[in-house]
């Protein structure tokens, strides 16, 4: 990845989809599902800066977004199984306001739908996902690190090869969204292949 001077890094990949995304988009889930991503990852922030650590960056490509964080970072790993839970939980509390916003608003209804389904799929115990890292933080306390992304590795193949499957069946057969399959994928070639 290129060095960059500001914050801010945004692939220019991740723009051109984003940009098409929103011009094709009729329904307005584009806008929160973009929207549930930025309010994830400023859980993040929030819970890294809580913590006392300043990120470098904040990265925005064709993979999601992510912060990149200072080299030597000294969290403890139940600060880091917290730091973790943190965009899960921003969805969550976003997605509980809305919920009550709807009541008057039935629009935002889809925000809530964008922030529970991001949430709940960061939630998933696969590393890179936020439930991966979490159970992988949790799983340091109790044994090192190598053994721990063995432990971490071996259940997300046990995990992803039926979810990709599944995803891609529900894809054919019901017309579903095709970007969970595309998410499985991601996963089993990030996590389980290598």
């Amino acid at each position: 990845m290129p060095k960059t001077a500001g914050f801010w890094y945004i692939s220019l990949p991740f723009a051109a989809w984003i940009t098409l995304w929103l011009y094709l988009d009729k329904s307005g889930g584009a806008v929160y599902s973009l929207s549930a991503a930025l309010f994830h990852e400023c859980g993040h922030l929030a819970a890294l800066l809580w913590l006392g650590e300043k990120p470098r960056r904040l990265l925005v490509s064709f993979f999601g977004m992510r912060l990149e964080r200072a080299e030597k970072a000294a969290l403890s790993y139940p600060q880091e199984a917290a730091l973790y839970a943190a965009g899960p939980a921003a969805n969550a509390l976003l997605a509980l306001a809305l919920s009550l916003l709807s009541i008057r608003l039935p629009a935002l209804r889809q925000g809530v739908h964008a922030n529970l389904l991001l949430g709940l799929f960061n939630l998933l115990p696969l590393r890179p996902m936020d439930g991966g890292q979490i159970v992988y933080a949790l799983l340091c306390r109790r044994t090192t690190p190598d053994r721990a992304a063995q432990m971490c590795k071996k259940a997300a193949a046990c995990g992803v090869i039926p979810l990709a499957a599944w995803s891609a069946y529900a894809c054919v057969r019901h017309g579903w969204n095709y970007s969970l399959v595309a998410s499985s994928l991601y996963v089993l070639w990030v996590v389980v292949l290598p």
